[in-house]
């Protein structure tokens, strides 16, 4: 594993990354580089996180 600098989410938000040895290139997730709060990878973007009781629901109160 190494960390990569300036690495973009699917949603184009800039932070720093972390990349996996085997990992295709060019794929990473992504953090904040500010809090570090998990983005996404730079494949797919975590835009809201939310908190259910059980597996299938959706949340209704999203952070």
């Amino acid at each position: 594993m190494r960390v990569v600098d300036h690495v973009r989410d699917a949603a184009g938000r800039e932070g720093v990354g972390l990349a996996f040895k085997g990992a295709p290139k060019g794929y990473a997730w992504g953090f904040d580089s500010s809090g570090l709060v998990h983005r996404g990878t730079t494949d797919a973007a975590l835009m809201e996180v939310g908190v259910t009781g059980k597996t299938g629901e959706v949340s209704v109160g999203s952070s």
